[in-house]
């Protein structure tokens, strides 16, 4: 069967923080983004950064304080909950993000590293895994 697919890349993903400045600062240290734009939006007004790293973008944006509200058991909303990345080494990830002050969490499997997951400066939980081989369509 020769289908037609989209052919969707990743392009960006925006999350929402409660400390801008905080959030661009663990961004830039600790996964070595590129701070592209800061600034304020209106209404709002919404403050907001935009940081890259080759191939893919992160969005972060402060809300005023009311227009967040708390969800039990304690997740703000919206917000994304779990974003994915992948590395060409796990092992050498973790270490380089251990040595910027991340604390990241290891999972492995038959005693094999199998992904990794750290906490932003928020709380929003990031996941590492280690690359896969292109596949073709």
């Amino acid at each position: 069967m020769n289908e037609k697919t989209l052919r969707i890349r990743a392009h960006h993903i925006t999350a929402i923080v409660l400390d801008l400045s905080r959030a661009v600062d663990w961004y830039r240290r600790v996964l070595g983004m590129e701070l592209v734009e800061q600034g304020v939006r209106e209404p709002g007004p919404v403050r907001f950064a935009e940081l890259s790293m080759p191939g893919f973008g992160v969005g972060l944006v402060e809300l005023p304080s009311t227009a967040t509200t708390v969800r039990p058991p304690g997740i703000l909303a919206p917000s994304w909950l779990h974003i994915v990345f992948s590395v060409p080494d796990l092992a050498e990830a973790r270490d380089l993000m251990h040595s910027r002050g991340a604390h990241v969490r290891a999972q492995s499997a038959g005693g094999k590293l199998t992904a990794l997951l750290v906490d932003d400066s928020e709380g929003n939980e990031i996941e590492f895994l280690p690359e896969s081989p292109p596949t073709s369509v």
